[in-house]
């Protein structure tokens, strides 16, 4: 599940076909925060970065734990400020088996996680 927005729908991402032809499923969930609905959507988040959003992250979860097609499992990846989402959600949330986050702008400290051995 990308946290980035991007055109839904046509074809041509070899990335994201590769995943569907390994058994995935892809879920594009558009963060209100990033609709550019003016300065008072965007007031929530103001000291806060990540919070408001991971919220409305785990809202759309919330639907999709409900499908039946869902099997409990999700992933989460993005770039620029998507990718400081995936890390914050990795570090911040319980509910991602995995995340890819890229071209993020973090300080080690404040996003570093740490994984049980196994």
């Amino acid at each position: 599940m990308p946290a980035r927005g991007q055109p839904l729908g046509g074809t041509g991402n070899m990335y994201y076909q590769m995943l569907a032809d390994r058994g995935n499923r892809r879920v594009d969930l558009r963060q209100p925060l990033r609709q550019r609905k003016g300065i008072q959507s965007a007031w929530t988040s103001y000291k806060q970065l990540g919070v408001q959003e991971l919220a409305d992250i785990e809202d759309g979860l919330a639907w999709l734990r409900r499908q039946p097609w869902a099997d409990g499992r999700f992933g989460l990846d993005g770039w620029s400020y998507g990718g400081f989402m995936t890390t914050y959600a990795l570090t911040h949330s319980k509910s991602f088996a995995m995340g890819i986050g890229g071209g993020n702008v973090t300080t080690g400290g404040s996003t570093t996680a740490s994984t049980p051995s196994a």
